[in-house]
């Protein structure tokens, strides 16, 4: 028999961050973390699902962008700028480079900019290594029969990952879930997250309840909780 007793009360512990609140409320958390409860009852599988607003920190980029905003100022001014300059013409030279580039910065945060500076490829990479980076974070890889899968999102960057331990990458590859990955995606298109996250949660327990089906024993080694990241 199967303690449920370890699956229940699971409550969303911190309080959202505002770029979520934006697209998940506390009530729609919940549900998502009660669908996860529901489907590892199904199987001695884990499923943990993270949440992060971006794969690679937004400073890189706004400094990148910055530096490309003062650049081409200096050299589009450079032209203008006789063979001497004062103190003052330096100065004033060198605030407004020092402007433009804060000015690029901020533009940097901007997501289509973001995308602008990351083709698809770079930003699949990306999305990669920090899933990889969370899978460990979150312990999965220490399961007692390596069977724990992660949800990883890239929110801002509409990057989704999905991976799996050991006992489950070596029965299934990793076109199986293909379909899991469409459906978050098609939740964050159509504005429905929570809808998005329900169905990919429900799609895993039914891949792994038909491969690892719950056995006498088995606890929750996870916990249920989404993680998110700032």
């Amino acid at each position: 028999m199967v303690d449920q007793s370890k699956f229940k009360g699971t409550q969303f512990p911190q309080k959202s961050p505002h770029w979520l609140d934006r697209l998940l409320t506390s009530e729609q958390l919940r549900r998502v973390e009660s669908r996860i409860e529901a489907a590892e009852l199904k199987t001695s599988g884990e499923i943990v699902v993270v949440l992060s607003q971006r794969s690679v920190p937004l400073r890189s980029l706004e400094l990148v962008c910055g530096f490309i905003f003062a650049a081409l100022t200096l050299i589009s001014i450079e032209p203008f700028l006789g063979d001497w300059l004062s103190y003052m013409d330096m100065f004033l030279v060198g605030l407004v480079v020092f402007s433009v580039g804060l000015l690029g910065s901020f533009i940097g945060k901007w997501s289509f900019i973001r995308r602008l500076l990351l083709n698809d490829r770079d930003s699949a990479a990306l999305a990669a290594q920090r899933a990889e980076l969370e899978f460990y974070r979150a312990g999965i890889g220490r399961t007692q029969n390596k069977t724990g899968i992660l949800l990883y999102l890239a929110l801002q960057d509409h990057e989704v990952v999905v991976l799996a331990d050991r006992g489950i990458s070596e029965k299934l590859s990793a076109e199986t879930w293909g379909e899991v990955v469409e459906m978050i995606l098609q939740g964050i298109k159509s504005k429905d997250l929570a809808l998005g996250l329900q169905n990919a949660v429900d799609k895993c327990g039914d891949i792994l309840a038909s491969h690892f089906p719950v056995s006498e024993n088995d606890r929750n080694e996870l916990s249920n909780h989404l993680i998110i990241l700032d």
